[in-house]
């Protein structure tokens, strides 16, 4: 039978401001250094200070009196031998502060845990959060920053006019109107939405090699997000920090570095679109201009099938219908507020400028639905023809905000 009680593992006197040093032997190494108040692998790369935090707290946390066995011959069973354990160190200077190897999992929420030939059954202690490839202690988000304290964001891009945007009373606006043509119906939510993506930034990879900025286009010449912080309540002044995004590395995944780190990284095709947005892609894409609220009718044909609901007071009811409608049908009064809610938040991916009437089938509509409000005025959305965009289904509208011809 293991013997229980004789001793106790605990690592609960440890400091983790004390340590500087961090050592994972196994199958999956690793080696972390404190620089200041940054972590980083032993080639410079910056180390996801997150995971370390989570490392360090669960060693911390490390105590139980669950002798399971001091027989060496029996640490393969439990994984804490130096082939399949994860051995780790944790020193301050050249004093070793706690040393372990995290085996397999116990039941009950239990992991192996060896101290010498001791081996402990340890509770709350996962091995995931010491044995994990090199690449996932990567540090891959950018900044640090909160997007709420950022108050003013200028984008150089190759293919577009220098703009800035600036946040005012926390809504964001452009610094210079005059970039936009006249008529545009600019979106604050899309401008908030790209300061985000800048600031919450996260790489694919960081590069372990240095490399030139003739390969990298990571030079002066390279397209910039410089994002400003509000001035600190003492004084202090504001704090400026830049994302210089450069050559495409391979299909869409783009190089990319920042003002608070030396290493280069790479950032994916999708984040790269969502950081290349010219003045002109902060359009607001709201097709209908209408107040929910105030809708008395609501009037759909598509094709040759039409249905027409109406409101009195609070309640909706069904007018009429070319379908015929099964023995007694009773109309939900929600799918009818629900239908006249989808109509007013309808949005469109993008406008297109170059579309007629005609080539969009518009001139004829292929479906419309009409909202009658209290005072008798009428919106209306119009569908036209279908388009096929990379797999996806969708179709050209005509909306009552502006004459435009959206996508949607």
């Amino acid at each position: 039978a293991p013997e229980r009680g004789i001793t106790r593992l605990a690592f609960t006197h440890l400091r983790g401001a004390a340590i500087d040093h961090i050592e994972v032997k196994g199958k999956q190494p690793v080696e972390l250094r404190r620089e200041g108040d940054d972590w980083k692998l032993v080639d410079g790369r910056w180390a996801d200070g997150e995971g370390v935090k989570r490392l360090i707290e669960a060693v911390e946390k490390v105590a139980s009196s669950d002798l399971v066995t001091e027989d060496g011959a029996r640490q393969a069973e439990f994984e804490v031998d130096a082939e399949k354990g994860a051995q780790v160190e944790l020193t301050a200077g050249k004093r070793t502060l706690a040393s372990l190897v995290v085996g397999k999992a116990a039941t009950g929420g239990a992991t192996y845990v060896r101290t010498g030939d001791r081996v402990f059954r340890v509770t709350g202690l996962y091995r995931g959060v010491f044995g994990k490839d090199a690449s996932a202690w990567l540090e891959r988000k950018l900044f640090v920053d909160a997007v709420t304290a950022v108050t003013r964001i200028e984008v150089r891009l190759h293919d577009a006019p220098v703009y800035a945007l600036v946040k005012k009373e926390d809504v964001w606006a452009l610094e210079d109107p005059s970039v936009l043509p006249a008529g545009f119906r600019f979106d604050a939510k899309a401008a908030a939405s790209l300061v985000a993506a800048v600031v919450n930034a996260r790489a694919t990879d960081v590069l372990a090699t240095p490399i030139d900025e003739t390969t990298s286009g990571l030079g002066e010449a390279a397209e910039a997000w410089r994002y400003t912080l509000a001035a600190g309540e003492g004084g202090e002044p504001a704090v400026t920090h830049e994302l210089r995004l450069g050559a495409e590395k391979e299909a869409g995944v783009r190089y990319a570095r920042t003002d608070r780190r030396a290493d280069v990284v790479t950032l994916a095709s999708s984040t790269v679109t969502s950081l290349r947005k010219r003045p002109t892609d902060l359009r607001d894409l709201a097709v209908i201009l209408l107040d929910a609220t105030k809708v008395r009718a609501l009037h759909i044909v598509d094709g040759a099938r039409t249905l027409e609901l109406v409101k009195k007071g609070d309640a909706w009811s069904l007018a009429r219908t070319s379908e015929t409608l099964p023995k007694g049908f009773e109309l939900d009064p929600q799918a009818a507020a629900r239908r006249v809610s989808t109509l007013a938040s309808v949005h469109a991916t993008r406008v297109d400028e170059g579309a007629t009437l005609a080539a969009s089938g518009l001139s004829r509509p292929s479906a419309t639905v009409t909202a009658t409000l209290e005072d008798g005025s009428q919106v209306r959305l119009a569908f036209g023809k279908d388009v096929e965009v990379e797999g996806r289904k969708e179709a050209y509208v005509l909306g009552n905000v502006d004459k435009s011809i959206y996508v949607v």
